[in-house]
C-alpha cells in the first residue's frame, strides 16, 4: 500500500478546505469530502481502491483519483466510471515521502549529502548546535525575520496559526541554534499525523550560510518519526508546475535528492448519479 495523501487525514482536511459547505465521507484509507452546491453535490475521493460511495439525493458528480508510484497515464477502465482521464488535478500534486522504517535510509542519498549529515551529527553531539522546543510566537518571529520570499512567509504564517488550532500537542516546532555566534540559524515546524502514519514537514527556515541545517532537519524528522512510531516523514506536495517563486523549486530539487518514494496523481475517474 502506498502512502496515504493529505486529503486522508481529516486534521489535514479541515485547513485544506476550511470554509468551504462540506462534508467527511467515510473514513481512512477511503476518506472522502462532499462540497454542497446549491443543486449540485460534488464528491472527491484520492484513494488506491474504488471508493465506497454514500448515499446521494439529488444531482451528484463523484470524483475520485488514484495514486501511483509512478508517473504515468494507463488507460484502465473501471466499469461504472468514466476515463480515466489523463492529466494533474489542482488538489493532489506529487509528494516525496522517505520511509523512516529502513535503518539505514541515509545510504540512498548521495555523498555530498551524507557526508553533510555526518557533519551535522559531529556538531550536534560537539555541542557546536543545539536543537531546541519553542512556542508558537517565538517560532512565527524568527520565521518571518528568514530570508524567504515574502509572499511564502505570509502565506505559511496564516497556516501555522491554523495548523496550530487543529493540531495543538501534535505540532511541533524547533529552533536550531549555533551556540559560539549565539544566535538562531534555523528552524521546522512538523506535524505528527499517526491517522496517516506519517510525520509532515510541513515549513523551515535556514541561514544560507550553513550549508549542513536542510540535510540535517530533514535527518532529525526521520529520526523524530522513528522515536514515535511513524512510518513515512511526509515532505510536503511539490510545487512542479505553474508560476512559482526560485525558492520553492529549489526546496523541490532538494527534496528529490534524498532517494524518496514519490506518489503521483494520473488516473482520474469520474461518474454522475441522480437519486429522487
Amino acid at each position: 500500500m502506498l502512502p496515504l495523501c493529505f486529503t486522508q487525514s481529516k486534521k489535514f482536511s479541515e485547513l485544506i478546505y476550511e470554509g468551504e459547505n462540506h462534508e467527511f465521507l467515510g473514513n481512512t484509507p477511503s476518506l472522502g469530502k462532499r462540497i454542497n452546491l446549491f443543486l449540485l453535490k460534488i464528491d472527491i475521493y484520492i484513494c488506491e481502491t474504488e471508493p465506497k460511495l454514500e448515499p446521494c439525493k439529488g444531482l451528484r458528480i463523484v470524483s475520485w483519483h488514484v495514486p501511483k508510484d509512478k508517473d504515468v497515464f494507463e488507460k484502465i477502465k473501471m466499469p461504472g466510471w468514466f476515463g480515466p482521464l489523463g492529466k494533474y488535478v489542482n488538489i493532489a500534486k506529487p509528494i516525496p515521502y522517505i520511509d523512516a522504517r529502513e535503518m539505514e535510509y541515509y545510504k540512498k542519498w548521495t555523498q555530498k549529502k551524507r557526508q553533510r549529515r555526518s557533519l551535522w551529527i559531529k556538531k550536534i553531539e560537539n555541542n557546536e548546535l543545539s536543537i531546541t522546543t519553542c512556542d508558537l510566537p517565538t517560532y512565527v518571529k524568527h520565521y518571518l525575520e528568514s530570508s524567504l520570499p515574502q509572499n511564502v512567509k505570509t502565506f505559511n504564517e496564516l497556516q501555522l496559526n491554523k495548523l496550530y488550532k487543529i493540531y495543538r500537542s501534535d505540532m511541533h516546532l524547533y529552533l536550531i541554534n549555533d551556540k559560539a555566534n549565539i544566535k538562531t540559524i534555523a528552524g521546522m515546524c512538523i506535524l505528527y499525523d499517526y491517522e496517516l502514519d506519517q510525520l509532515i514537514y510541513h515549513s523551515c527556515f535556514l541561514d544560507k550560510e550553513y550549508k549542513i541545517l536542510g540535510v540535517g532537519m530533514l535527518d532529525t524528522c526521520i529520526n523524530l518519526a522513528k522515536k514515535n512510531g511513524l512510518r513515512f516523514v511526509n515532505l510536503v506536495a511539490m510545487n512542479s508546475r505553474g508560476n512559482v517563486s526560485k525558492s520553492w523549486k529549489g526546496f523541490t530539487a532538494f527534496k528529490l535528492e534524498f532517494n524518496p518514494i514519490i506518489i503521483y496523481f494520473r488516473q482520474s475517474y469520474f461518474k454522475i448519479t441522480f437519486n429522487k
